[in-house]
């Protein structure tokens, strides 16, 4: 996407591991994408934060998307849609109906699609943290 950008840090020594994606949607898309590295074992939770100053429009959305497209987080009671313009928020990442703590397993590169954010160059900050070996 023109105008966009997508920038990923990794912090994944150790148990539970953590990519800081920071973003700037497109003025005419009014969204941006970006793929991670491999990330290998269970998702844990989400946290979004809006910029102060350009934030993106209220409710906007972030899918996290395997290799073929199917939507990791489909199987979740919560995700990452419907994003507060100003708040920080934090997702966990249980699957539903299980009545269990069950996380979605991935082993696979994610993309990660923002869209929805509304007029001008908006920025915010995705940060995903998972439990595996990569």
């Amino acid at each position: 996407m023109a105008g966009s950008a997508m920038t990923f840090e990794y912090h994944d020594t150790g148990t539970v591991k953590k990519v800081v994606i920071d973003w700037t949607s497109d003025d005419v898309t009014l969204g941006v994408a970006g793929n991670t590295k491999k990330i290998s074992g269970f998702l844990l939770k989400g946290v979004t934060d809006p910029d102060a100053g350009s934030a993106p429009a209220a409710n906007y959305d972030i899918v996290l998307t395997d290799p073929v497209g199917g939507n990791i987080l489909d199987c979740c009671g919560d995700d990452l849609v419907d994003r507060h313009t100003a708040n920080t928020e934090s997702v966990d990442f249980l699957i539903a109906g299980t009545g269990l703590a069950e996380r979605p397993c991935v082993d696979d590169i994610i993309t990660v699609t923002v869209t929805n954010c509304g007029a001008g160059n908006n920025i915010g900050r995705i940060v995903l943290y998972w439990m595996g070996s990569t």
